[in-house]
């Protein structure tokens, strides 16, 4: 299997794949995409080549991704948000959040359905 690079990584995706490879991840908590773990340039290139929404919450600052389909079921889309911490973005419902990462760090999916 061979391992992505930060270009294909971010391919595609629509406008949330754009956003994300013009975003300046230098100062970023994830850093640079090239520097980012295997596990993380998969589950991004899987989310921006998806039909499904999808977002990733990563690391200890909760920066979290999304695609396009993702992005459409936010009111209204920020793009700003994008590749931020969930701290700084969602401060009212951070502490809900953060006491879901241990559960899905440990790889428990968590499926939020409206219906």
């Amino acid at each position: 299997m061979s391992s992505l690079d930060s270009d294909e990584c971010l391919a595609g995706g629509g406008e949330a794949g754009l956003l994300l490879r013009e975003r300046d991840w230098r100062n970023s908590a994830l850093g640079e995409p090239r520097h980012w773990p295997q596990p993380l340039k998969g589950a991004v290139s899987l989310m921006l080549n998806s039909p499904h929404p999808i977002f990733i919450v990563w690391g200890d600052e909760a920066v979290w991704l999304f695609n396009d389909p993702f992005a459409a079921l936010l009111e209204p889309f920020r793009r700003e948000s994008l590749g931020r911490s969930q701290a700084s973005e969602r401060p009212d419902s951070w502490s809900h959040i953060r006491s879901l990462l241990p559960r899905l760090y440990n790889g428990d999916a968590k499926v939020f359905d409206e219906t």
